[in-house]
């Protein structure tokens, strides 16, 4: 309980958080300040809770895994490699004991000190030689920091895969199983990831990092691949290994340098907290971020990773220890046609665009017997732009660079549509990065995160703060090339002829291989509550879009399966919705060699 309250503590009484605090205060007063509070609280014992129910392997858990690795035909060689550097013994032995005691054994453990000025450190490695023949040591001569230390290690790798483990963290018991069994789905995964946690000097977990699918915008902003993350060899060697000069953010380079050259669909995520990072004095987990050569090594990997994708960028900082790449606009300024439509339409005023050079406004009323999805395709065949923005009449603006930033992202490869932050009447958040799901009861087929919450929250691991993918925009407000909108024959007006088309719209981008991007970096707000834009056919088309996109609700790719669907903030759900790949085991009779 202490190490809950004491990490909660840390997270509330940083420098950020204070000043948003007062941020609450003035604009929400004490019931502002004592919701968030309650929210940390809640969170920080709902994980804990969560850990000893959801994440615990039980006996029969183990003998189970046992069974399963029996059944998997494919066992390749995983090389664990563990740069240290005057580890403390205690932590050392932890994360040397966290690999011996893995439910797979074909590994090895691949250990490169990088000089330590401290004598245990090779006493205790070279112990643990002589004790498991798995493990392998590298005693370097001159200390060349953790990229060199990283790459010595991986010389002496001889498995097909290797992962990464910091000298003072953990590995879940069942992390190299999990590896392997997703591996055995798809052998040709190049790139592995999980999610993470912190733990204390007592072993508390806390702080959890549920992480979504591959979200290639996200990775510019922050390390989502991070711990655990495991590459195939071949693929870091043709890389160089890991780059000297990036220290704080070799693991972020890394992750970037290899998404360049691998597909998407050679990216797997696994749902499972595999990784534990030990948060106490003069750890990487509670320092880490604070550093400024970390900030700087940050802005580099990502700097450089847009100049070798030949992408106009300038990266920034953002949150804490993230980044965020400001997109140049394309020369010349592309037109863009704005398409006003709701109940207002087309008495609204549009925002302030005045600075646009090619910019149209077009209203979109409905003609006679005529649904506001036939409209909006109809004015959509008069418009003239290179790009299009849907905008429901009620939704103002605060920065006239609003448009800017979707215009930004809407022009990149791959992207289909664009869509910011949705405020309320108050500047509080109304809609952020929705999460699509599939309760029957719920007015929308999606929740909002966040909502009611100040906009200036950075939410989850910084991700009501940073641009990412997802797997829709929450209707109202998004920008999309007319190009694009062509190939997917607009909106779906037979089926969706008065709400529903934009998500149905998202949606049908995502499966002609297109990425939706949410921005927090440009923000509308609305005076109206949107439950005044529901209709009677809200019910039959509601029905209509959940069986149309069934599978998506069930398990949107964006949010992860072990979070919420419904809460303000999202936490550990309860149970998680991911599918438990040993779970066919634990009903079969344990053969009697088996522990």
């Amino acid at each position: 309980m202490l190490s809950t309250l004491r990490a909660i503590g840390n997270r509330v009484f940083k420098r950020s958080s204070i000043q948003l605090l007062w941020r609450v205060a003035r604009t929400q007063g004490l019931a502002g300040i004592w919701l968030r509070a309650g929210i940390l609280v809640r969170q920080g014992f709902a994980y804990g809770h969560w850990v000893r129910t959801h994440d615990q392997l039980s006996a029969a858990d183990r003998r189970a895994i046992a069974l399963h690795l029996r059944a998997l035909a494919y066992q390749p060689l995983l090389s664990v490699l563990l740069p240290t550097f005057d580890t403390p013994e205690k932590w050392l032995r932890k994360a040397i004991d966290s690999v011996r005691q893995q439910c797979y054994t074909n590994w090895e453990l691949c250990i490169a000190d990088d000089a330590s000025t401290t004598p245990h450190v090779a006493r205790v490695l070279k112990e643990y030689a002589q004790l498991d023949p798995r493990i392998r040591i590298l005693l370097r001569p001159d200390n060349g920091h953790i990229s060199a230390s990283t790459n010595s290690a991986m010389a002496m790798a001889r498995g097909e895969f290797v992962a990464l483990l910091d000298h003072d963290d953990e590995l879940a018991p069942h992390a190299l199983y999990l590896v392997v069994a997703n591996l055995n789905a798809n052998p040709r995964y190049d790139l592995l990831y999980s999610d993470e946690d912190k733990m204390d000097a007592q072993g508390r977990r806390f702080d959890p990092y549920f992480k979504p699918a591959w979200n290639a915008a996200l990775l510019e902003s922050q390390n989502l691949v991070s711990h655990l993350g495991v590459y195939r060899t071949e693929l870091l060697r043709g890389l160089g290994g890991f780059r000297s000069g990036v220290e704080g953010c070799q693991d972020w380079d890394v992750a970037l340098r290899c998404s360049e050259r691998i597909a998407p669909q050679n990216i797997c995520h696994i749902p499972f907290v595999l990784y534990h990072w030990r948060a106490v004095d003069g750890s990487t987990a509670v320092h880490h971020g604070h550093k400024d050569y970390v900030k700087r090594a940050a802005q580099r990997v990502v700097q450089e990773h847009m100049e070798r994708l030949q992408e106009s960028a300038c990266v920034v900082p953002s949150v804490g220890s993230f980044v965020h790449p400001v997109l140049a606009l394309p020369m010349p300024t592309p037109s863009v046609s704005v398409l006003v439509w709701g109940s207002s339409a087309p008495a609204v005023p549009v925002p302030d665009c005045t600075l646009w050079p090619a910019l149209e406004v077009l209203p979109c009323t409905p003609l006679h017997s005529e649904s506001l999805a036939q409209s909006i395709n109809r004015v959509v065949r008069q418009a003239q732009g290179e790009l299009l923005c849907l905008l429901r009449s009620d939704l103002q603006v605060d920065d006239a660079q609003w448009l800017q930033e979707l215009v930004r992202q809407a022009c990149r490869a791959g992207v289909g549509s664009v869509g910011p932050m949705h405020l309320d009447a108050h500047g509080n958040i109304r809609h952020a990065a929705i999460v699509l799901c599939a309760r029957a009861d719920a007015a929308m087929p999606f929740h909002s995160p966040y909502q009611g919450l100040d906009s200036a929250i950075t939410g989850v691991a910084g991700r009501a703060a940073l641009t990412q993918h997802v797997s829709a925009l929450a209707p109202g407000c998004l920008v999309l090339r007319a190009a694009t909108w062509r190939q997917v024959h607009g909106l779906d007006a037979g089926q969706f002829p008065q709400t529903h088309f934009e998500l149905d719209l998202c949606l049908r981008l995502a499966q002609s291989g297109y990425n939706n991007v949410w921005t927090p970096q440009a923000k509308v707000r609305s005076q109206v509550d949107p439950k005044s834009y529901r209709t009677a056919a809200d019910a039959d088309e509601a029905s209509r879009f959940r069986s149309r996109w069934q599978q998506v609700l069930q398990s949107d790719p964006s949010h992860s399966p072990n979070m919420t669907l419904d809460s303000i903030w999202p936490g550990p759900a309860f149970p998680p919705r991911k599918e438990i790949p040993w779970l066919p085991y634990l009903t079969q009779e344990p053969a009697r060699d088996l522990p």
